[in-house]
């Protein structure tokens, strides 16, 4: 029995409109991602405007479930109303068993779109929030390890889960992360083929098999040999196969023990 596989985040809707897809979702997986061995999707909805969308995905389709939360580049949107949005998604369909976490929320000193001590505000506002409501963390944290790192020991329960997506940096703040948090997990998506991310392929090293997830970040960084299209959970088996290289397992190794990690760290 061929192993399957959990896209563990995704932006279904940009991907789509990427494509200048209409056909649906449903139809999308038959013409363009053509993977049977992908299973399931955890789509993101990071910004106001992508809230509703967010919400008819889940719903609609049986195999996609929900992130919510607002990234860094938004925290300027970020208010009370907002917040309570936020939290009535969560309290309304959170029995459903789709609407899987919170975010994804962080720091993001790459591009400063907002300026840091907003970005900082924001996150802990947001992390004050989930840890409340005993909601999975979805964390995206670029070139701001140290304030991350930081704000996460003060805020986080050591037993709270956390799914650190992205990761594109050196291997001390995932190893910091996983070692202090039993329920976090790191996510690598295509950039791990990059011949650019060396510290990247270092982390997927330094880290333990059973603390990685596999993701796209669609339709963003496809992997090599895609890259410079438009990502989308298909390509999967191009960052898997990187990681079995890494690692010295099989691909099927790879799919199966991030499957099993998907399963702790989201409940599906």
């Amino acid at each position: 029995m061929q192993s399957t596989f959990i896209d563990a985040h995704t932006h279904i809707d940009a991907t789509l409109q990427k494509l200048e897809y209409f056909d649906g979702f449903e139809k999308f997986r038959e013409d363009v991602i053509k993977c049977p061995q992908c299973e399931k999707f955890v789509h993101v909805a990071c910004d106001e405007a992508s809230l509703p969308g967010g919400v008819d995905l889940m719903l609609r389709y049986q195999d996609v479930y929900g992130c919510f939360g607002i990234h860094p580049h938004n925290s300027k949107e970020y208010t009370p109303e907002l917040e309570e949005r936020l939290v009535d998604i969560f309290r309304k369909y959170g029995e459903t068993g789709k609407v899987l976490g919170w975010g994804e929320i962080g720091l993001d000193y790459h591009y400063d779109f907002c300026p840091r001590d907003l970005q900082k505000e924001v996150f802990i506002r947001q992390l004050k929030k989930a840890v409340e409501l005993k909601l999975r963390i979805i964390l995206h944290i670029r070139e701001a390890d140290d304030d991350a790192l930081a704000i996460i020991r003060e805020h986080v329960p050591k037993d709270h889960i956390i799914h650190l997506h992205c990761y594109t940096s050196d291997p001390p703040f995932a190893k910091a992360l996983v070692e202090e948090y039993p329920n976090a997990f790191v996510g690598f998506t295509g950039v791990v083929t990059f011949k650019s991310a060396k510290g990247v392929v270092d982390s997927v090293a330094a880290l333990p098999l059973n603390r990685i997830l596999l993701e796209t970040d669609a339709p963003y960084m496809a992997p090599v040999p895609f890259r410079g299209k438009t990502c989308h959970s298909g390509m999967i088996p191009s960052t898997a196969q990187k990681i079995a290289l890494i690692k010295g397992v099989s691909v099927d190794e790879v799919y199966r023990q991030t499957r099993e990690n998907t399963r702790k760290c989201y409940g599906i």
